[in-house]
């Protein structure tokens, strides 16, 4: 599956910004890159949220990689981009690179049990 273009934010994104990038994965034309800490890919009913494996290399345990997931999900929620997200289900990896390329999926959250 080939990527979408992807938008790049970060902490000193300005309004402008933000609302460019809000609108692109609520239409679902483009990925959004929260600089340092996720790229979020658009889907219909859902956003894709991919963390990137700073040691791809290194063996991990599912823990760990959960710890990462559980960080990048904190900074998101914590950060103007995150305030602004559509409301859609997350879905959260950890991946071996960004970019055009495919990005190799290391971990995959399992499903969290709705209350």
């Amino acid at each position: 599956m080939a990527r979408r273009p992807s938008l790049v934010v970060d902490e000193r994104a300005s309004e402008r910004q933000l609302a460019r990038a809000v609108a692109a994965l609520d239409s679902g034309k483009s990925a959004v890159i929260l600089k340092g800490v996720v790229c979020l890919h658009p889907g219909q009913f859902q956003i894709l949220c991919e963390v990137l494996d700073p040691a791809p290399l290194q063996h991990r345990c599912a823990q760990e990689y959960a710890v990462m997931v559980e960080n990048a999900r904190r900074a998101l929620a914590c950060s103007a981009l995150g305030a602004r997200l559509p409301v859609r289900a997350q879905y959260w990896v950890v991946v071996e690179q960004y970019g055009a390329a495919a990005a190799e999926p290391l971990w995959v959250e399992p499903p969290r049990c709705r209350t």
